[in-house]
């Protein structure tokens, strides 16, 4: 604001320079979805995960409930690609990311860690049986039919689960757990789900 004083040094009228800033706003906003989300499905990439893994792991030191991470792998996702192409296994991917969020609570995140390849991070558990219960949601949604091109697509998901109460975990590590509980899970014949244990 600028003041302009008469003679006497009464206040005459006031000026002022504004820039719309809406603009740099939506650049800025642009670039943080750029940032921490995946381009395909819109869903939080890897880096947003984790922040969000970290505060789930923050509130259940405060709550005493249990967090999990699920590690969801598409099998035979390759053939998609291999037979019908990049684009339609491009539209399957989008597609499953759909049906994850539908599988989801409200307050769960569901990310696209790279691939074929979600995770699901649920948080304010009471036990284990209730990330199973989730995972089994994952799996009703995702093993059905998909038409994409004109194709009809069956797809299977092989899940590995790792569930903590311990709200002093890493979440690098909660992350690494699911996923060899995931590999557990594609060992023993896919389309199933695994839960992480210290044997692993």
């Amino acid at each position: 604001y600028l003041a302009h004083r008469d003679a006497d040094g009464a206040l005459g009228w006031l000026s002022m320079v504004a820039h719309d800033v809406s603009v740099r706003k939506e650049l800025e906003h642009r670039l943080e979805q750029q940032a921490t989300h995946d381009p395909l499905t819109g869903l939080p990439n890897r880096m947003l995960l984790l922040d969000r893994l970290q505060m789930a792991l923050s509130r259940a030191r405060r709550s005493g409930r249990g967090v999990a991470v699920l590690f969801c792998d598409l099998d035979h996702f390759k053939v998609v690609n291999d037979s019908l192409g990049h684009g339609a296994g491009d539209r399957l991917l989008v597609d499953t990311a759909a049906r994850l969020i539908e599988a989801l609570r409200p307050g769960d995140t569901v990310a696209r860690f790279g691939g074929d390849e979600f995770v699901v991070l649920c948080e304010g558990l009471k036990d284990q049986a209730d990330a199973e219960l989730v995972a089994e949601r994952v799996r009703a949604l995702v093993d059905r039919r998909y038409e994409v091109d004109d194709a009809e697509i069956f797809m299977t998901v092989s899940t590995g689960i790792a569930y903590t109460e311990d709200p002093e975990a890493a979440p690098e590590d909660l992350i690494r757990d699911a996923d060899a509980a995931m590999y557990q899970a594609k060992g023993g014949g896919r389309a199933r789900a695994v839960m992480f244990d210290q044997v692993m």
